[in-house]
């Protein structure tokens, strides 16, 4: 199980941050204890951002998750997330969202 920073999701998030938790305890019960994860932390300097989460690992570094919600849906005989079918600027903001972090 990985250390997680804090160590348990706020009840109070649950509804609001949805994706946030699922990815949490997602990342808490599936990753060894190798794993450090860091959810919700700001970053330093002039321009402060928020992290959604900042995984790390001592031999495979780190790497920037920020979950994005939607469900199911079919388009043109596939199904995939709604996010993403509604058109690939969905994905290309979430990744350049966590370049940005």
């Amino acid at each position: 199980m990985a250390k997680m920073i804090p160590p348990s999701f706020p009840d109070d998030k649950r509804k609001d941050l949805g994706a946030e938790s699922a990815v949490y305890y997602a990342l808490k019960k599936q990753m060894d204890n190798d794993f450090t994860v860091l959810w919700s932390i700001s970053t330093l300097g002039a321009n402060v951002r928020q992290l959604d989460f900042l995984v790390l690992h001592p031999q495979f570094g780190l790497v920037v998750i920020e979950p994005k919600g939607g469900g199911l849906a079919p388009s043109h005989g596939n199904v995939g997330l709604d996010r993403l079918i509604l058109g690939a600027k969905s994905l290309r903001v979430a990744v350049d969202q966590a370049r940005r972090q």
